[in-house]
């Protein structure tokens, strides 16, 4: 089995104290000033994992530290939920097959709380003897924490890594990335668009392709939040240019078969806002078709998901229905909470369209759910909270449908399958 809950969570205590270079007596010292102080002893239970931490000692902890109390929040949240789903084995392999399996659950089998398993419980190992191969470790580890909706402790994450120079230059521009996609699960598109060209720069000035490939690909994201149409799919196509002009690379963290998959949803996506309806069913069924190609479920169900959107503008509201749970299904095989909120959203909307009071309380029920698990800042969650109160006024539909309902800021909002 992986690491319990407790002791991941007190390991993870036992690194941040060690990047502040405290002894447990001088964390007890320092604590001496706050309402309640801690002794030696149970800050070290804390990071054996003998004892749980209590909230009044959360804060105190997180100012000694220098660590936000979201961070510490969001960790243990992720290592409390692993605990809950099941882990996978991970106590008899060494770090680099740990890599090997967490990269296979994520990019082969988007299985991303396998891979925080794997990836956390690496990292740990590593980062008690230091080294580059740590680097790469808590790299991992922070990308599949911000896939699963925790931005906050990636951002911190990916922060120590880009400040105290803790990873090599080569992939310096994939840190980059990794950050403009927290600042945009946050809201801040400015410094999403920000640290988005930096990465570009920043793989151009060291000639990484696939590298460039995918901060073009996160710029042309960043567009689409924007709605700007025109700068999304010129991004993205130039992404796609670079991606299959790219050679000699030789980075396991990016090694992805899916990556072309993804690239077309987005440009689905862009398509769509942009009004080419049939460039972006296009896209959408290339995707679909290359992700059964190499056997992969996300984009399928993704595919689903924006073919299914397509339909609904079509007036094939049946069928779109149809598609969209085709879509849950495939994310609830791989515990892909966020793509299930996005398929299950479209349903409810829908219900609400058509005046289907069973379907909708059906649909909210489940969306309520999955809402814990998709980050405060999501395009579809705020509409959400905009549709939520008029569930309890749904009505069979006797003339005009109940709500058309759709983004201002992007009509699309698909969820991302970016990795």
């Amino acid at each position: 089995m992986a690491e319990r809950a407790s002791v991941a969570f007190g390991r993870y205590l036992k690194i941040l104290r060690g990047r502040r270079r405290l002894s447990l007596d001088r964390v007890a010292k320092l604590s001496e000033t706050s309402a309640r102080p801690i002794d030696k002893g149970t800050l070290s239970r804390f990071e054996r994992g003998q004892q749980r931490l209590a909230l009044s000692t959360v804060i105190p902890i997180s100012h000694i530290y220098a660590v936000p109390v979201e961070v510490l929040v969001e960790r243990l949240e992720l290592d409390t939920e692993l605990e809950r789903l099941g882990a996978p084995e991970t106590e008899d392999k060494t770090p680099a097959e740990l890599r090997r399996l967490g990269s296979d659950a994520l990019l082969q089998r988007n299985r991303r709380w396998d891979a925080f398993a794997c990836f956390r419980d690496a990292y740990q190992r590593l980062e008690l003897d230091g080294g580059d191969d740590a680097a790469v470790a808590q790299l991992n580890l922070a990308s599949v924490a911000r896939s699963l909706g925790k931005n906050r402790l990636a951002l911190h994450e990916l922060t120590d890594l880009e400040q105290f120079g803790r990873i090599g230059e080569r992939l310096h521009a994939i840190v980059l990335d990794r950050i403009s996609h927290c600042h945009r699960g946050q809201g801040d598109l400015t410094l999403a668009e920000y640290y988005a060209d930096a990465a570009i720069d920043e793989a151009r000035q060291t000639g990484e392709g696939r590298i460039l490939s995918v901060a073009q690909l996160t710029r042309g994201i960043v567009a689409i939040d924007r709605a700007d149409p025109g700068q999304s799919v010129r991004y993205l196509r130039q992404a796609f240019r670079t991606h299959r002009e790219a050679t000699g690379d030789d980075l396991s963290l990016l090694s992805d078969p899916g990556f072309e998959a993804n690239l077309l949803l987005h440009l689905s996506e862009a398509f769509t806002n942009s009004g080419f309806y049939e460039k972006a069913g296009y896209a959408a069924r290339s995707a679909k078709k290359l992700g059964a190609r190499v056997g992969l479920p996300g984009p399928q169900a993704y595919s689903e998901l924006a073919l299914g959107e397509l339909d609904e503008r079509a007036g094939r509201d049946e069928r779109a229905i149809q598609r969209w749970r085709r879509s849950a299904e495939l994310a609830e095989s791989m515990n892909n909470r966020r793509l299930g909120f996005c398929a299950e959203f479209y349903v409810f909307r829908q219900a609400l369209n058509r005046g289907n009071t069973a379907l909708a309380r059906a649909s909210r029920r489940r969306l309520e759910r999955l809402t814990p698990w998709v980050p405060e800042h999501f395009p579809l969650l705020r509409e959400l909270q905009e549709l939520a109160p008029m569930r309890r006024s749904v009505t069979p539909s006797t003339g005009e449908p109940a709500h058309r309902g759709r983004s201002r800021r992007n009509p699309s909002n698909r969820e991302r399958l970016t990795k």
